[in-house]
């Protein structure tokens, strides 16, 4: 699906509750995998990747919009409890 078709998708899968924000996971990825976008049922965004060039300019950008961003090392696939910390880390 081309970018510019999701939010029209969103909102048709809203619409017809296929998507029940507030109570349901959609995963974005693109297709080379590098990247994956979660918008999450517990209403907040996530996103994962590997290469640390969009995880600083992800990172960046939410930063300038003013989002609370929170960080989780761990490799692909982890399916272990995350910690979570406020970025940037407090000095």
């Amino acid at each position: 699906m081309e970018t510019a078709a999701l939010t029209d998708y969103l909102e048709r899968a809203a619409r017809d509750e296929v998507v029940r924000w507030g109570a349901s996971d959609v995963f974005v990825e693109d297709l080379a995998d590098k990247f994956q976008f979660l918008l999450c049922h517990e209403s907040d965004l996530h996103f994962k990747s590997e290469d640390q060039r969009l995880i600083r300019a992800v990172t960046a950008e939410w930063q300038e919009k003013g989002y609370g961003v929170q960080v989780s090392p761990g490799p692909r696939g982890f399916t272990g409890p995350l910690e979570w910390t406020l970025w940037p880390p407090a000095n």
